[in-house]
């Protein structure tokens, strides 16, 4: 595998292919121009005062243990596919497959006749295995990672609420949401858009989060890659007034391709706010058929 790095102040939109006049600014109308111009769909006017969007992604940790956790990567995601590469810390997650259901289906199976409080070598008989997974809880568009552990067939319908704020023995141990869209959208939107980013705020719940580099990974077709970090440490004033929380004026850009890796601590809730004063959706649908006025 080859693999590029690069300092993220210099990772530009030529490094990413992208001409800048392709990127149009944040509009806070929602006013698409042109609506029947087939050229400009997905382009936006720019602001008189520069306004930019924001997207919060909060992470909320209920896990004892340090964890790696991916944000973006539309096309690579832990949700569709198992990377454990990625994985630096924690419990390396991998999307459910038509494996890991046939497994559960199977150990139903087998217990369907034994006795709800019977034990076997110190274990219910009756509890069946969760996976390490990352799966979308679609009642609200969250990604849960959730911890491989037996369970009582009692439990299993608490498999996949919200993150508890305290350590998790099994069910789910990490949530990753958004604030305006669930993130569910916000990673299928993410596979046709491109998001210019020149502000990061970080909130942290732990002290010791602030020490976690912010890891880009841009892939590529065929195996290669380009590799990025940020040090949040690095951003924050000795005497600022908010101790647990940083700005980060880096400049980047995020598409389909585009992971974002970090390291939370246990039971840390953070709160990552991306600025955007540019994008380009080219994922937009056109009036009638291609070619006409």
């Amino acid at each position: 595998m080859w693999i590029e790095s690069k300092c993220v102040s210099k990772l530009s939109a030529d490094d990413m292919e992208y001409d800048p006049s392709d990127l149009s600014t944040f509009d806070p109308t929602g006013s698409i121009v042109r609506e029947k111009d087939n050229e400009h769909r997905g382009n936006y006017l720019a602001s008189a005062d520069n306004t930019r969007a924001t997207l919060s992604i909060r992470v909320k940790s209920g896990s004892s243990q340090k964890q790696t956790v991916e944000l973006f990567s539309a096309l690579n995601n832990l949700a569709f596919i198992k990377n454990d590469s990625v994985i630096s810390a924690g419990t390396p997650v991998g999307p459910v497959t038509p494996f890991s259901l046939l497994k559960v289906i199977g150990r139903l199976a087998s217990i369907v006749d034994t006795p709800a409080n019977e034990i076997v070598d110190g274990a219910n008989a009756a509890a069946v295995q969760t996976y390490n997974n990352a799966i979308f809880n679609d009642n609200n568009g969250n990604l849960l990672y959730t911890l491989g552990s037996f369970m009582d067939l009692g439990h299993w319908g608490l498999a996949y609420p919200n993150v508890p704020m305290s350590s998790a023995t099994d069910g789910v141990f990490m949530e990753i949401s958004c604030q305006q869209v669930p993130y569910r959208r916000l990673l299928e939107d993410c596979k046709d858009m491109v998001l210019k980013v020149n502000l990061t705020r970080i909130a942290y719940s732990t002290t010791q989060g602030k020490y976690n580099d912010l890891r880009f990974k841009k892939y590529k077709s065929f195996a290669q890659e380009d590799n990025n970090a940020i040090s949040p440490l690095s951003y924050f004033s000795p005497n600022q007034f908010q101790p647990m929380e940083v700005d980060i004026p880096e400049v980047y850009y995020i598409d389909k391709m585009t992971g974002l890796y970090l390291d939370i601590e246990p039971m840390d809730d953070v709160t990552l706010n991306f600025f955007i004063v540019a994008y380009r959706n080219n994922g937009l649908a056109f009036d009638g058929v291609y070619g006409a006025k």
